[in-house]
């Protein structure tokens, strides 16, 4: 394993990322595309998470090529902050990971959830993101 390791450019390295909601999810994907430009995030063997930072890695680690050829396709480009805009959130590209958290599907499906099934909150939150992250 560790020759194969080797030739692959692997490094014996981990990342964790910690939770935190939309908040980690979006930290971690800045995070990623910041390693990625970097030559680091293909070469680490271990990734650990919790929460959002579970969202994101998993997003990442599974992401599918059909709608994201590439990881900086699905990472996105680096932008300022003052960038981040609501007209620039509607502009993100299909299969960017920015844009599913950032979509009105999000918030359709809370509210249908909500108001028409009458879930408690804590329900609804756990619902859409599995409908969304998960799906």
């Amino acid at each position: 394993e560790t020759e194969l390791l080797k030739k692959l450019g692997k490094l014996n390295t981990g990342i964790g990322v910690s939770g935190g909601g939309l908040r980690s999810y979006f930290s971690t994907l800045g995070y990623y595309r910041g390693l990625l430009d970097l030559g680091l995030l293909n070469r680490t063997r271990y990734m650990s998470c919790v929460s959002g930072g579970c969202w994101a890695t998993a997003s990442y680690v599974f992401h599918s090529s059909k709608h994201a050829p590439t990881p900086e396709h699905f990472l996105g480009p680096i932008h300022k902050p003052e960038d981040f805009t609501f007209f620039n959130l509607r502009s993100i590209e299909k299969g960017c990971g920015r844009k599913v958290p950032t979509s009105l599907d999000v918030i359709l499906i809370a509210l249908f959830d909500l108001f028409y099934e009458e879930y408690n909150p804590l329900d609804v939150w756990y619902r859409t993101i599995a409908q969304v992250f998960l799906k």
